[in-house]
């Protein structure tokens, strides 16, 4: 990678296969590289699918979403 910059001890950590450096061009590479799963791509409604990084955090902040208004009374279910 054109100006990575290690000391020494990182170097020799590298060459010895004890540190690993990956390089990355968008964040979703990295989340692929540390879940392994694939980072997906939205549809035309911005909807990410199942099986994919960004779909898991796409529903997991809609479910908070839903439980905040819940909780304040702001349409969730409980307010009907």
């Amino acid at each position: 990678v054109k100006d990575l910059m290690l000391r020494d001890h990182g170097r020799a950590a590298a060459t010895a296969g004890r540190f690993w450096v990956y390089a990355a061009d968008h964040v979703d590479q990295v989340m692929e590289r540390l879940t392994g799963m694939p980072a997906g791509h939205p549809d035309a409604q911005g909807i990410y699918p199942e099986g994919t990084v960004n779909g898991s955090v796409q529903t997991r902040l809609l479910q908070w979403t839903a439980l905040r208004q819940e909780l304040a009374g702001g349409g969730g279910p409980q307010s009907r």
